[in-house]
């Protein structure tokens, strides 16, 4: 009869682990997959609002209504993303820094900050 000397396999722990990081990085997936999605709006939005055409002498009012409608396509309210509106010299700057927190498990929750910054001198490095 022969007998094996080494390992034939996984064992019934190393299976479990295996489970468990799968299991563990598919929560995370699932749970912070929406919030980059949305921040990706937000930067497109971003992004299209610096095309736009008359962009640098538009009020802060215009501009801020402009961006709204932008947002409100993918239902993202612009005044839960910390956007604002500063002019100085011959540019116009628009920040927007806001933190999404989101429940994993238990008491223990996912804190994830952005920040963009929309400078109308060089629209094409925004975000």
């Amino acid at each position: 009869m022969k007998t094996y000397s080494r390992q034939a396999g996984i064992s019934n722990i190393g299976w479990l682990c295996v489970i468990v990081l799968v299991v563990f990085i598919a929560q995370l997936v699932i749970k912070l997959s929406p919030i980059y999605m949305e921040d990706y709006a937000v930067k497109s939005s971003l992004q299209q609002l610096a095309q736009t055409e008359g962009f640098t002498e538009m009020s802060r009012s215009q501009m801020r209504k402009v961006l709204s409608k932008k947002m409100s396509v993918n239902h993202i309210n612009l005044k839960d993303k910390g956007v604002s509106f500063k002019r100085s010299d011959n540019k116009v700057l628009i920040f927007s820094d806001y933190e999404e927190r989101i429940s994993w498990f238990g008491n223990v929750d996912l804190v994830i900050s952005f920040k963009h910054l929309l400078d109308s001198s060089r629209p094409q490095e925004c975000c």
